[in-house]
């Protein structure tokens, strides 16, 4: 299920954006940056509903894509992780623009 672009927008534009520490340590191993998953964030091609209440979003960022996972909680979004993936893992993760 889609909630579209403008949702997500509206989410981070709105709150505060945190980054937990599960987050940070797969980051630092897969070579993302906080500016790729804030770029993610702002402006995703595309955000799905995935399992327990969390959303996934994604955006390319060079000639990779980047999909970051993440809660909305007290007025805040929290990052849960962030990967790279391929157009076969995007088509898993239920995503549809790709």
């Amino acid at each position: 299920m889609s909630t579209g672009k403008k949702n997500a927008v509206e989410v981070v534009t709105q709150m505060v954006v945190s980054i937990g520490r599960h987050a940070e340590l797969r980051m630092k191993d897969r070579g993302i940056s906080e500016a790729q998953v804030y770029g993610v964030l702002q402006d995703p091609r595309e955000v799905v509903a995935t399992r327990y209440g969390r959303l996934a979003a994604y955006a390319e960022v060079g000639e990779r894509r980047l999909v970051v996972i993440y809660e909305r909680r007290d007025g805040t979004v929290e990052v849960i992780t962030a990967l790279w993936v391929d157009e076969r893992r995007l088509k898993r993760l239920g995503f549809t623009r790709v």
